[in-house]
């Protein structure tokens, strides 16, 4: 490189040397306003070569920053942003992205929950206000709600009977397995 400006005039240095600060303010400017594109154009000298990889390399990356938040923006927590030439380990922004991915994903993950289970609250709700005048059927249905709601096998209801208070026992008053109400009388004492 030495021997490159020995070659040259002044003039001829300083000429490349603004050119080069322009360019780089050209697309300094760019980036800081915003605009990306998938690949910067540069044409310059084999000495001003790795600056131009970088601010490449910067303009690559801040374009992936930019779909990674437009992703993010709706909804798509599970698009991977990790390219090996633009998000090495250390890279702060594209770690604290990742970051914020996986936050916005598992709090995603938790309303999802949240939000099937207060929906079968409700649905459980308005099942009870219907059937509120058919107290002997009530637990059967409120059997076969619970367990179909939660997809699962079989399930059971036992009420507390205390009408002997020396005797307590549990009764089977909801019985619902396979798709199917069962009737069957059981009692279970303490113990």
């Amino acid at each position: 490189m030495k021997n490159l400006f020995k070659r040259m005039s002044l003039k001829q240095a300083v000429l490349i040397w603004t050119a080069l600060l322009l360019c780089c303010n050209l697309i300094a400017s760019s980036l800081a306003q915003g605009y990306f594109s998938d690949e910067l154009q540069l044409e310059c000298h084999s000495a001003y070569h790795e600056i131009s990889k970088k601010l490449s390399l910067l303009q690559r990356k801040f374009s992936r920053i930019s779909e990674f938040v437009q992703r993010l923006g709706k909804g798509d927590f599970d698009f991977n942003a990790q390219q090996p030439e633009l998000a090495q380990e250390d890279d702060a922004i594209f770690q604290t992205l990742v970051n914020t991915q996986g936050y916005l994903r598992n709090n995603q993950n938790a309303t999802q929950k949240r939000n099937w289970a207060y929906e079968g609250i409700a649905k459980l709700e308005e099942l009870l206000r219907q059937e509120n005048k058919k107290l002997e059927s009530l637990p059967n249905v409120v059997v076969a709600f619970i367990v179909n709601y939660l997809e699962a096998n079989q399930g059971a209801l036992f009420l507390l009977n205390d009408t002997n208070p020396h005797k307590p026992v549990l009764e089977l008053r909801g019985c619902y397995a396979y798709g199917r109400q069962k009737f069957m009388d059981k009692a279970v004492r303490p113990g």
